[in-house]
């Protein structure tokens, strides 16, 4: 309803209607008014998210225009709005008597189902519009959005494909279209389809720059170059081509070529945080750690929020033997996205490194629980709590590891070594059977624990049995 909004909203004479109806509102004037001044007054407080004044609008346009369907629809969005579904399908349904052959009656139908949840009588309503509709390709795609929400992606896309029949620079079509043929993962037959279109339209720098992301999805970043180079030629300062190009070339390994690309999108747009990570990404595989390091921080001051750039500029921080700083942007990353186990396991390892155990150890039990299934973490954790405060709650922590982790060998291999630095030897070799049992390609694991056990003769003989 937002786009209907009149555009006398904010003059003289609105400003004069608003008054009116406010003085109404007080019971101090009763006032007629036509009906446009009643569609400004229920879009202005629409667009207010006033909706007890919208509505009590609409209850004095009903009241004065009693057989207007426009008023019925609005009345119908704002109960809808409000989460009322049940009352605006009302509200449609005694619009559809008076004006059966209304599109838009059957668009806010179709609107109003899919924010019930009701995909399939949602498509039944915009199926209905399409019949009364001069634009059927926005309610195609309209069709498409509730097969998506079905899961149904090839009803989805033959519906978009119509979309485009019907108006083929619908760019918002084929951009669901890319969506579809990504989420089925047909990357040959989306290279099929951007192809055939671009022959007909050639000059389509959104078709071309579609090719090239699919062909970058295919592995092919020389053809996926070449498409974006089409869509920058056809229309310049199309960052998005720019920048997507700069991708494929660095998947090339081609980082300083990559670079130079990544910022010829600062011509055209203000710098993008996200740009300077990747720039900073690509001098890292450069080995110009200093660089990377001022593209980390560039992207940080650009957006201060942004997690991963702190937690780039601390796994480079690290590599350089930095800890001190290099906690400091971890913890920043942490505390940004606390739902990140990865960004808690690398702070344990600082803290490790900085002689801080407690908070190394706080850290891993954080990790772990965002990340149960993590055996580095649980590894990690164990093998710090055995030496540092208990051998028995580390062998206890790798229980609870195997209990919730049940398939994976490596903490069974992980265990067999502990108990062997327990002195209970008895209990490892036991472990061991099992850990051979469940995955045997996997016993090497054991000798990186504990490299004396290969002068085991009892591992050795183990091993052998089930090698057999």
């Amino acid at each position: 309803m937002k786009e209907d909004t009149n555009s006398n909203i904010g003059d003289e004479q609105f400003g004069q209607s608003l008054n009116r109806f406010e003085q109404v509102l007080k019971g101090r004037e009763n006032a007629f008014f036509d009906v446009s001044e009643l569609e400004d007054l229920i879009d202005y407080f629409f667009e207010q998210d006033n909706l007890p004044k919208a509505m009590r609008a609409i209850e004095i346009a009903m009241q004065q225009h009693p057989f207007s369907v426009d008023f019925l629809l609005r009345k119908a969005q704002i109960l809808c709005a409000d989460e009322n579904y049940g009352e605006a399908l009302e509200a449609l349904s005694t619009a559809e008597l008076l004006d059966p052959l209304n599109s838009d009656l059957f668009l806010t139908k179709g609107s109003i189902y899919s924010q019930m949840g009701k995909f399939k009588e949602s498509i039944q309503a915009y199926n209905k519009a399409i019949e009364f509709s001069d634009e059927p390709d926005e309610i195609f795609i309209c069709i498409a959005f509730e097969y998506e929400n079905l899961g149904d992606y090839d009803k989805a896309l033959a519906y978009l494909k119509k979309a485009i029949k019907e108006n083929p620079e619908n760019k918002g079509a084929l951009y669901e279209i890319f969506f579809c043929f990504e989420m089925l993962g047909t990357y040959k037959e989306g290279v099929q389809f951007f192809t055939r279109y671009i022959d007909d339209y050639p000059y389509s720098h959104v078709a071309w720059c579609y090719l090239g992301d699919i062909y970058s999805k295919l592995e092919k970043h020389r053809d996926a170059i070449s498409a974006y180079d089409f869509a920058i030629v056809i229309k310049e300062d199309m960052t998005v081509a720019y920048f997507n190009k700069a991708n494929s070339l660095a998947s090339l390994e081609c980082y300083e070529d990559a670079i130079e690309v990544y910022k010829e999108t600062f011509q055209f747009e203000n710098e993008q945080a996200t740009t300077h990570l990747y720039i900073g990404e690509c001098f890292e595989e450069m080995d110009s750690d200093a660089m990377a390091l001022f593209h980390y921080r560039e992207a940080i001051k650009i957006d201060p929020d942004y997690a991963e750039a702190y937690f780039a500029a601390a796994t480079i921080l690290e590599y350089s033997r930095n800890y001190t700083e290099s906690r400091h942007y971890a913890e920043i990353a942490a505390a940004k996205n606390e739902k990140n186990a990865e960004y808690r396991g690398f702070l344990a390892q600082i803290n490790k490194q900085l002689g801080d155990l407690n908070q190394a150890i706080e850290n891993y039990e954080v990790a772990i629980d965002l990340e149960p299934d993590n055996s580095e973490y649980w590894i990690e954790l164990a093998q710090l709590v055995f030496e540092e405060n208990s051998e028995i709650e580390g062998l206890e922590m790798m229980l609870e590891a195997i209990k919730t982790n049940p398939q994976d060998a490596e903490l069974y291999y992980k265990l067999t070594a502990l108990l062997f630095e327990a002195g209970k030897q008895k209990e490892a070799y036991e472990m061991l059977d099992t850990a051979l049992g469940l995955n045997f390609d996997q016993h090497t694991l054991l000798f990186e624990y504990l490299p004396e056990a290969v002068t085991d003769n009892e591992v050795l003989s183990l091993i052998d049995t089930h090698k057999e």
